[in-house]
């Protein structure tokens, strides 16, 4: 990165990543960079995607935010945790709505050259939630888990549970 840049990602689901803002400079992301920028050299990079928990945000941390020199990281996330839990889904591995659409292309792909589906996400779903002391404890093993590829980059973390009336 240039010098005297200081530069910030924010990693989250759709709340994060903007869905519903009418352009990028109106998603979180976008207000934080205005509000943190006047008079500084301050770049906000939106990482999120919808739909994504603490899962991904982690392994994006790990093994790409890391080594793009970042000064900040802010996780704005949970409730896509919670979501997940509540359909049964074990959010160490899982495919998010993206994933689910993209697999579904690939078995079509795979049906109409005459070879076998390469599976359905539904197979990670359980039959009744996951309890919220395993979702919890699932969730802030990746928070740490990130916070410490974000210190040896010589970054700091930011958690912020992401609020919701559903969670």
């Amino acid at each position: 990165k240039p010098p005297g840049l200081y530069r910030v990602f924010v990693t989250g689901g759709s709340t994060a990543f903007g869905s519903g803002a009418e352009s990028d400079d109106a998603t979180l992301p976008g207000e934080l960079e205005k509000a943190l920028s006047p008079g500084r050299r301050i770049e906000v990079v939106n990482t999120a995607l919808p739909a994504w928990a603490t899962t991904q945000e982690r392994l994006l941390i790990e093994q790409r935010l890391a080594a793009l020199a970042p000064d900040r990281i802010v996780m704005l996330s949970g409730f896509n945790d919670i979501l997940w839990g509540t359909f049964g889904v074990d959010t160490r591995w899982f495919f998010t709505f993206n994933d689910q659409h993209f697999l579904a292309l690939l078995n079509q792909v795979q049906r109409r050259v005459g070879q076998e589906d390469l599976g359905h996400p539904h197979r990670f779903y359980r039959n009744e939630p996951v309890d919220c002391a395993v979702v919890a404890a699932r969730a802030r093993r990746n928070v740490e888990s990130a916070a410490r590829s974000a210190r040896d980059a010589g970054a700091d973390l930011v958690f912020a549970l992401q609020p919701s009336i559903f969670s």
